[in-house]
């Protein structure tokens, strides 16, 4: 969970967005956001938010395979 804690935080803040900008575009709170940047604390769901908004839903694909 840490490293993808890590990749998701490097990868929104590559694509030039800020937590309030990721939090908006993903219809999750910026409180949750925070938490998970912070301690790795995340929905499935949310998860899947933020991916969507950071281009990197398809990474999931293979999963379940």
């Amino acid at each position: 969970m840490e490293e993808l804690r890590v990749k998701f935080k490097e990868r929104r803040k590559s694509m030039g967005y800020t937590q309030t900008d990721c939090a908006t575009r993903s219809g999750v709170s910026l409180g949750s956001l925070k938490r998970f940047e912070k301690n790795g604390q995340i929905s499935l769901e949310s998860l899947f938010k933020f991916a969507f908004v950071l281009e990197c839903l398809g990474d999931f694909d293979g999963v379940c395979e």
